[in-house]
């Protein structure tokens, strides 16, 4: 009937276990559906998120053209399960290194301050008792160091062009 209901024209809060119907055999496979519709598989969704991604580099097409498009989610997941090996395969860790690249601003600087600490609090383990997220954090950040000249660069180039002109 609603929040309340009326009783010889006075107002009577409803009681929720007396007015609520018990839930069907539709509304429990209702909610079944909507459990597996969350329970979404990130890894595959990422994989062709990278492929159409690829096609954007290199001969510089529109995203739209290659069928890329940004996808915060996506890349919300893929930083944060980056070093996870259960998450996110060999290959597909490899594909991703060339995007994580690609980010920039704050994701950018949190990745590398996460990769840094967990590099720096394995290295005074034995190399041989490395796990695969410190050996990927080290990855990640030699591609990220590697990476940081050559924006700098690109920026300072761009000054010198502006002054140029």
């Amino acid at each position: 009937m609603g929040k309340f209901q009326k009783k010889d024209d006075k107002a009577v809060k409803a009681d929720p276990l007396v007015s609520a119907a018990a839930p069907t055999k539709d509304a429990n496979e209702k909610r079944e559906v909507k459990a597996k519709a969350k329970s979404r598989d990130f890894s595959s969704d990422l994989a062709s998120y990278l492929q159409q991604w690829k096609g954007t580099q290199g001969s510089s097409p529109t995203p739209s053209s290659s069928g890329w498009k940004f996808n915060k989610v996506l890349q919300n997941w893929a930083l944060a399960e980056c070093l996870n090996g259960e998450c996110i395969a060999k290959n597909l860790f490899h594909d991703l290194l060339p995007y994580l690249c690609s980010v920039q601003g704050g994701a950018r600087d949190r990745l590398l301050e996460r990769c840094d600490v967990l590099t720096l609090s394995v290295d005074d383990q034995a190399e041989a008792g490395v796990s695969t997220e410190a050996k990927r954090a080290r990855k990640v950040v030699a591609k990220l160091r590697k990476a940081e000249p050559e924006a700098e660069g690109d920026a300072a180039a761009a000054a010198e062009k502006e002054e140029e002109e």
